[in-house]
């Protein structure tokens, strides 16, 4: 096989179309573009994941997130134009059933507490280690979170 046709098959968006119905859906948001597609490639290569989409920015984040429809978000926390946390509260207020994983780089722990405030539902590091990263993405997509209802 070709190197062409190896990197043509692993292209991200060739192998989401082939993922199943009942795959996680997943939006990476990210404004490095190495971390990003560093993100959508490995996760792209597993199974029980899809990734829909992908973003630089919380507003982008903002807009693929109410057009793609994703379970879970991969959220930076630190992006230019607007921050995750603030996508974060933007995105719940409109998809509350959409769970996110806010993401850093840096050891912070009122960043951390801020996107948990936001309602992220959790915070990792960019250290993370993959297995790990898989693992919080699979706990994530399991929270079914109780809508409140409106009170008449």
């Amino acid at each position: 096989m070709s190197l062409q046709s190896d990197v043509s098959s692993a292209h991200p968006r060739a192998l989401a179309l082939n993922a199943s119905s009942s795959a996680i859906r997943v939006l990476v948001v990210d404004d490095h573009h190495l971390v990003r597609e560093g993100y959508v490639f490995f996760l792209s290569h597993c199974p029980d994941i899809e990734v829909v989409d992908e973003a630089r920015n919380g507003l982008e984040a903002i807009a693929t997130c109410r057009r793609t429809q994703p379970d879970v978000v991969l959220m930076d926390v630190v992006m230019p134009l607007m921050d995750g946390i603030q996508a974060t509260r933007a995105i719940l207020m409109n998809q509350p059933q959409v769970n996110i994983i806010a993401l850093t780089g840096f050891n912070d722990e009122e960043l951390a507490a801020e996107a948990l405030q936001a309602g992220a539902v959790t915070c990792l590091s960019k250290q993370t280690d993959l297995r790990s990263l898989l693992e919080v993405i699979r706990s994530a997509a399991q929270i079914k979170r109780v809508q409140p209802t409106d009170p008449q």
